[in-house]
């Protein structure tokens, strides 16, 4: 745990290798630059990475997906770029939250509702475009979705099968036309 230091410079990539048994790697709210090292991909035991408020750059490296144990990813409030990450592989993730960086324009990725333990996603302030899918609002554990200021569009249809556990649906300041709901939902829609 180096959270709410003020550590600045890149963080060393020979900082991790596989031999570690880490669950924790927390360094958000720091002033850390450069980009993600890939090292960090190799710490098979990893259940939470913090990587938040801090001013890192580049993609995030592709074998973070190898991940598998993790739970926790907050990637937010960087100026990270390229492609969205591939998060596929992340079947124990629940807690996942990419606002405020830079990465392509994109549609949403099909891990938005293929991952069984997703809880909450979040990424806001960010370049997602186009429709979203229903099958996002029934996903077995989602609880809440805040995907405000991005540049989605075209009809929200919320789907037929709506999780029980969805509380809270922010899409504000997106490009929505109009909102197909079913009756199921009663919680909070904005």
């Amino acid at each position: 745990h180096f959270n709410k230091n003020q550590l600045s410079g890149s963080i060393p990539p020979k900082l991790f290798s596989s031999d570690m048994k880490l669950i924790h790697i927390l360094f958000d709210r720091n002033d850390l630059s450069g980009s993600i090292p890939s090292t960090i991909g190799l710490v098979q035991t990893v259940e939470v990475l913090r990587l938040d408020r801090n001013f890192l750059t580049g993609e995030v490296p592709s074998n973070l997906n190898n991940l598998s144990n993790i739970n926790e990813l907050n990637l937010a409030h960087n100026n990270l770029s390229g492609p969205l990450p591939d998060l596929t592989s992340m079947d124990t993730l629940n807690y996942v939250d990419l606002s405020n960086n830079n990465f392509d324009p994109s549609e949403a990725p099909s891990w938005f509702t293929t991952l069984p333990s997703l809880t909450t996603l979040i990424m806001e302030f960010g370049s997602l475009e186009g429709p979203l899918p229903p099958k996002l609002f029934g996903s077995p554990q989602i609880q809440q979705v805040k995907l405000r200021s991005n540049a989605l569009n075209n009809t929200l249809s919320m789907g037929d099968n709506i999780c029980p556990q969805l509380q809270l649906v922010d899409l504000q300041d997106n490009q929505i036309s109009s909102v197909t709901l079913n009756s199921q939902y009663k919680n909070t829609l904005m």
